[in-house]
Formats: structure tokens, C-alpha cells, sequence
């Protein structure tokens, strides 16, 4: 639609803004002004891929699906996926919302009623994860969803091959509704005939899943006399020395902490649509994940989380403990010279939203208010998990603060200027000074941060650096010559034992910014954000070569680590990110032994977001696993302590279907289901996981290798009839007609 309307045409993404506002009326209101751009713009994605109807299900009120869906499927432009995820998947998915599942169950229907649309062989569509409609009914527990596929799938492609498809994280659809606790959708499938015995690619059956979560409901559902059944698991266990091994600790729940502080911290407006590109992080982030109807972790699988929202914000002896005064003092006064928006002009807000700390971080009013409440909450979350009230906790929380230094930035050779990367408080070391300093009595002595956001955490690094006594020489010009100051930097904990107690991993991507060199060839000499964390543990070879890099201080830390991961294409990243871990991390952390556990939590590495450069390329299911994998060591180390922090992840385009939203909710599910959980992490069980994702990754090349063969052939044989057809005369043929006639 053109951008310089009339005063009676409609504006740019006006439909997607109505259609989210639940306003029918209006709609019909603007189809009667100019049905033809209306027409036009019901097949149009807004600035974020979203369709019309894509906007109507994420935001779905009474009556506006049946509204839309009137205009024909042909006109809604149903073939363009969101973020990744098919219409009836997002439908499905938005089943999750307990407050939406009735309308999503009933526009379903509707859509499996239109012949014309279902016969496109929509239930043979997958997403980006592998997933058909049938695991993702068996994720929301809906066998009302999965008979209406059923009935639409036995006229194309025998059932059975649907409910067998493994997907991206090699569970078929009766393991996928085991994992989820989904007991309904069990007894359906198996009403319709799916294999209880079958083995995901990890040899376990739906029973050995079921057991794991100590799912009594589903494990019934299964089979009612599960107990005696003596089929093993690739590890040699039965379902019920599963379940009896993994007994429920006492303190068997985790605990979500958020406050609405969290929304104050306003860096330019949040998205607008066709307005101004916001930063990526802004306060959209927080509404994809905790918003009532929108947020994620508002969906069934939480509906039991401990949610806290009356949290303090830090005091301020604890900021110190890791960030200069000067610094902090700084933050505070900054902020307080902005006016806040409500007061200003439409000038003047565009004035003070550029306000910036540097290039990247920008503040508002409320930002020191949001950040030190930030690091509050996860001050108050060591309180609680300490005190044994909850065994984990995940921190909802922004600002982020993995790359704020002791002074804010922090600088290395390949970014001399640096920048504070949307970061304002250390949020995460804050809360592990914290711990230490407070907790002596309690035996909290040992501490483990794990950061697996894509970029490294150098601010984090930094602050820990400070737990020993060091100078630092700055030179610096004046009008009247050069000068230089050393400055004296120890920032201690308790003790000149600080150090020793510390262990810090930072596992990222580094190497150039531009690896698939498709930019100017001036802009390839940039590196990935920030620029540091190239890899200083022996015996892993991951980063690129670089010169630049001063190591000489590593060997003085050497629990602090850092493990660049370089570029690769396709999913070798991926496997190689998993395989360091496994290897290197999670046994270091085990012979570690701490009392505390941190997680840096950033999602910015999946392969759908947009500020990693292609480097890493995870998957929802790697978050998953890794979450996992620390909440076993924690069980083997710490009885289970887990503090989670959020850093990154950015791309909330879809919402519910985006890429930060499914990854955090990985995540936060690990931690959910490990709470409830006792058990350790072991090497057997790591070798075992090893040699199954191998044949995963052999099985899924000769699919590929099939599938080329196949395609291959059927040109083949297109090319050889089209060799073997005659030409044909019209003129003739047509004459010949005639003459007939």
C-alpha cells in the first residue's frame, strides 16, 4: 500500500493493528472504504512476517478467525509461515494458552472443514523443528486437534507413517505426548493404534520418558500394569528402575522471579509497526515471555510455576561488590536527566530516545531503576534457593549484564572502543557475590557461572578478573602533553581466596563478523561482537587464528574460561558446541564441585535469530539439554541449586512462535521437570548420548543422500520422456480435426 495515502485510505499495517486490537467493526468498516486494498493487504506480512491471520491467531479474540477465515483461504496468503511455523501448527501451538485453547479447538475445525485448503496435504507439513501437527497436538495434550488431522490424513498417507516420523530431536509423536505429560493424547494414540514399543533415537520407549518425569497419569495411560514390564532403555533400565531411582527431592518445584520494572527500561519506544527499527533489546522481549495470553511462560506446561513478583531491588552495597562507584553513580545521574516520555513533545521524545551510554546502549528514565531491580531479583533468588523454599530458580529479568565491566565497557584489541552491549548492571555476578559474601554459614563457599549466551561474556570475565589485586596502566593527552595513571582495581568477595572459588565459562562464537564474507570486503574486517573470549583451555582448538589477542593473564585464572567457537556451515557448529560441552564443561564443573550454581542464560544462538552472524546454529532442544545436563551436575554437587539468569535472545517475531520465546521455554522447562528430579549427572550416560546423536547425524545424511537419489531420478525420467516425445505438428493435427469433423 502506498505510503502517501489520502486521509480515507487506510495506513500501513492497519489491519494487523486492529486485527490484534479485536476490532471487527472496524475492519468491516475499512473493506467498505476500498475493498480492494483491503483485499490486497490481507496477504500482506507486517515489519515482523506477520500476516493478518497470523496476527489474528497469536492475538485471537471472539469472532475475528471466522471473520477472516470468510475471505477464503486463497486471499489469506496461508502458504507463508510464521518464523518458521506453519498455520496449523501456530494454531496448535497457541493451544497452550488455556485461556485460547476452546477458540483455537474451534477455528480448527473450521479450517479442516475447508476441503479445498486441507487437501493440499497440510497435514503432512513440518516445521522448522521437524515437528508434524501431530507432535505438537501431543505437546498441548489435544486429541480434539488430532482426530479432526486424522480423519484429513487417512485420505493421503497411511496414519501410522505420521505418528513414526521422528522429529529434529528424534522423538515420535507417542514420546513427544509422554515428555509432555500429555495423558489424554496418549490413550488417543494408542487408540489409534500407535506403537507403545517403539524406540525414539535415544532407545527409549514412551515408557522410559514417562518414567523419567515420575508421570504417573501417562505412564497408566500407557500401560496400566507399566510395573512389571521389562523392556530396557540403551542404558539397561526398566521403566520402573527409572522411576524409583529418580526420587522427587522435598523442595521439589521452581520458581519464576519477575517484576514489572522490567518494562521501564525504555531504549527508544518498543516496536511499532512500520515505525522505527527499536534495538533488539527492548522491552518486546519481556511481553513474548511473560504477558497473560501472549507471554510463553504464561502457557499449561508453567501453570504450576511459583511465580514472584514483589522483589527489591539490589542494595547497594552489593552493586559495589563488583561495579565502580564512580560507574554506578554515573548510570544514576544519567537517567535522572531524562525526562520521562509521557511529559515530552513528539520532538523531544525523538531527542532523548537517542540518549546512549554508547553506539549500543540506550537509557531512559527508568533504566538504573529497571537494572538495579534487575540485579535485586537475583539477589533475591540466591535467598530463596539458598534457604532450600525453591531447588532452582530462572530470573526474568532486563536489562541484561553479562557484558558490563566493573566501569560499564570493556575493551579488547579487536574493538579498542567497546560498548556495554545493551548492558548495564552485572546482573549474574552481582548475585554470585552476593551468594558468597552472605551465605558462609550456609556452606555456600563454591561458585560455578555457566554463560551460554552466542556472545562472549567479557564484562562478567572482567568483574571476576577483579577478585585479585591488580594495576592497570592508562595513558591518556591533555592540552598541555601526554600523562598516565595507574590504578589499583580489587573488588573482593570475602577473602584473598575469592578466586579459587570462582569458576566461570563462557562458551561463544568468535571469529570474524562477516564469515560468510557477503558484505563489503571493508566490513569483513570486523569481528563477531565483542570481539574477545578467544579459547584459553588446553587441548580445544576451536577459534580462528588471531595474533591480536594478549593471553599472558590466563594462566593467573585458571578457573576462568573462555571457548570461542568458530564459524561452520550447516550444524557442525551445533555438534561441536554440544560435543565441548559434554566433554570439557560439564566434568570440569562436576570436579569443580560447587555449592551455587549460575547460568548466563542467552538464546541468541539459535539458528533463527538475528545478531549472531550464523555462528553456532542451535536448536530450542539444545537449550534443553544443556539445562538438563547442569541440573544433574547440580544434583551430584549441590542438591540441585540452579540460579538461571536471562542474558540474550532476540528475535521475538511470532511470539509464541518465535525462536526466543520455544528457547526459553526449553530452557525454563528443563529446569521445572529437574526440580522435581534427583538425578546425577554421569559420564555412562554422556558416552551413550554421544553415540546415539552420531547415528542421528549418519541417519540423517543418507535420508538426504535418498532424497537426492530420488529427485535425481524422477528428472532423470522427465528429461528422458521429453526426449522421447514426437513434435507435433498443430497446424496439421488441426487440419486433420477439421477434416474429421
Amino acid at each position: 500500500m502506498a505510503e502517501d495515502q489520502s486521509d480515507d485510505e487506510f495506513s500501513e499495517f492497519e489491519l494487523q493493528e486492529l486485527i490484534e486490537r479485536g476490532d471487527v467493526g472496524a475492519l468491516k468498516q475499512l473493506q467498505e472504504q476500498d475493498n480492494e486494498a483491503f483485499l490486497q493487504g490481507l496477504s500482506e506480512p507486517d515489519d515482523m512476517g506477520n500476516t493478518p491471520l497470523h496476527t489474528a491467531v497469536i492475538h485471537p479474540s471472539e469472532g475475528m478467525l471466522r471473520y477472516l477465515w470468510g475471505f477464503g483461504h486463497e486471499n489469506l496468503c496461508i502458504d507463508m509461515p510464521c518464523n518458521g511455523v506453519p498455520l496449523l501448527h501456530l494454531c496448535l501451538r497457541m493451544c497452550a494458552f488455556e485461556e485460547h485453547r476452546s477458540m483455537m479447538h474451534e477455528f480448527l475445525g473450521i479450517i479442516c472443514e475447508n476441503d479445498q485448503f486441507m487437501d493440499d496435504n497440510r497435514v503432512l507439513e513440518k516445521d522448522d523443528m521437524g515437528n508434524t501437527v501431530f507432535h505438537l497436538a501431543a505437546v498441548v495434550d489435544s486429541p480434539e486437534a488430532a482426530s479432526l488431522f486424522e480423519k484429513k490424513a487417512k485420505e493421503t498417507v497411511p496414519v501410522n507413517a505420521l505418528l513414526e516420523a521422528k522429529n529434529k530431536a528424534g522423538n515420535r509423536v507417542l514420546h513427544v505426548a509422554a515428555k509432555y505429560k500429555s495423558a489424554k493424547m496418549v490413550t488417543y494414540l494408542l487408540s489409534i493404534h500407535a506403537d507403545v514399543n517403539a524406540l525414539n533415537s535415544f532407545g527409549q520407549t514412551a515408557f522410559h520418558m514417562a518414567a523419567a518425569n515420575r508421570d504417573i497419569d501417562t505412564l497408566n495411560a500407557l500401560n496400566a500394569s507399566w510395573k512389571e514390564l521389562k523392556v530396557k532403555d540403551g542404558l539397561g533400565r526398566t521403566p520402573l528402575e527409572i522411576y524409583q531411582t529418580l526420587q522427587a527431592p522435598t523442595n521439589a518445584k521452581s520458581t519464576f522471579l519477575y517484576h514489572p520494572d522490567a518494562m521501564e527500561h525504555l531504549p527508544l519506544a518498543g516496536h511499532k509497526r512500520g515505525g522505527t527499527e527499536p534495538p533488539p533489546e527492548n522491552y518486546e522481549r519481556m511481553t513474548t515471555l511473560v504477558t497473560p495470553g501472549i507471554g510463553i511462560l504464561r502457557t499449561n506446561p508453567f501453570k504450576n510455576v511459583v511465580w514472584e513478583h514483589e522483589l527489591p531491588v539490589a542494595d547497594i552495597a552489593d552493586v559495589l561488590r563488583v561495579h565502580e562507584v564512580h560507574y554506578v553513580e554515573k548510570l544514576k545521574t544519567m537517567c535522572a536527566k531524562i525526562p520521562h516520555h509521557t511529559e515530552l513533545t513528539k520532538q523531544q521524545i525523538e531527542e532523548y530516545a537517542q540518549f546512549c551510554i554508547d553506539p549500543d546502549t540506550a537509557l531512559s528514565q527508568q533504566s538504573y531503576q529497571a537494572a538495579i531491580r534487575a540485579a535485586g531479583v537475583v539477589c533475591a533468588a540466591v535467598d530463596k534457593v539458598v534457604l532450600g523454599s525453591t531447588r532452582n530458580a530462572f530470573c526474568v529479568v532486563r536489562p541484561p549484564g553479562h557484558h558490563a565491566g566493573p566501569v560499564g565497557k570493556v575493551t579488547c584489541a579487536h574493538d579498542p572502543v567497546g560498548s556495554q552491549g545493551f548492558c548495564l548492571l552485572n546482573n549474574v555476578v552481582i548475585g554470585a557475590a552476593y551468594a558468597r559474601s552472605h551465605f558462609k554459614h550456609r556452606g555456600i563457599n563454591r561458585i560455578a557461572i555457566l554463560d551460554f549466551d552466542a556472545h562472549h561474556g567479557n564484562g562478567s570475565e572482567e568483574c571476576l578478573k577483579q577478585l585479585t589485586p591488580r594495576t592497570k596502566l592508562f595513558n591518556f593527552d591533555t592540552p598541555y602533553g601526554s600523562s598516565s595513571q595507574t590504578v589499583h582495581q580489587y573488588k573482593p568477595w570475602r577473602n584473598d581466596q575469592d578466586i579459587d572459588n570462582v569458576f566461570f565459562c563462557s562458551v561463544h562464537g568468535y571469529g570474524r563478523k562477516d564469515p560468510k564474507k557477503e558484505l563489503d570486503p571493508s566490513f569483513q574486517k570486523a569481528w563477531f561482537y565483542p570481539g574477545s573470549g578467544r579459547t584459553n583451555v588446553p587441548g580445544i582448538e576451536l577459534s580462528d587464528d588471531d595474533d591480536l589477542e594478549d593471553d599472558t593473564e590466563d594462566k593467573e585464572f585458571p578457573y576462568l574460561w573462555n571457548i570461542g567457537i568458530k564459524y561452520q556451515k550447516g550444524q557442525h557448529a551445533r555438534q561441536e558446541w554440544r560435543r565441548i560441552l559434554r566433554t570439557r564443561v560439564l566434568p570440569k564443573l562436576l570436579e569443580f564441585k560447587p555449592d551455587l550454581i549460575f547460568l548466563s542464560a542467552g538464546f541468541d544462538g539459535h539458528k533463527s535469530e538475528l545478531v549472531n552472524w550464523g555462528y553456532l546454529g542451535l536448536f530450542e532442544h539444545d537449550y534443553e539439554w544443556l539445562t538438563q545436563a547442569v541440573v544433574k551436575v547440580a544434583n551430584a554437587t549441590c542438591q540441585g541449586r540452579v540460579i538461571s539468569v536471562l542474558e540474550g535472545g532476540y528475535n521475538f517475531h511470532g511470539r509464541i512462535a518465535s525462536s526466543f520465546a520455544r528457547s526459553v521455554a526449553a530452557h525454563a522447562r528443563a529446569l521445572v521437570n529437574g526440580a522435581e528430579s534427583t538425578e546425577e549427572w554421569t559420564l555412562e550416560q554422556m558416552e551413550y548420548e554421544t553415540k546415539c546423536e552420531a547415528d542421528m547425524i549418519v541417519e540423517a545424511a543418507q535420508k538426504k543422500a535418498r532424497a537426492a537419489f530420488r529427485s535425481s531420478l524422477v528428472e532423470e525420467e522427465s528429461n528422458r520422456s521429453k526426449r522421447q516425445r514426437k513434435e507435433v505438428d498443430y497446424i496439421a493435427l488441426a487440419a486433420q480435426l477439421a477434416k474429421e469433423e
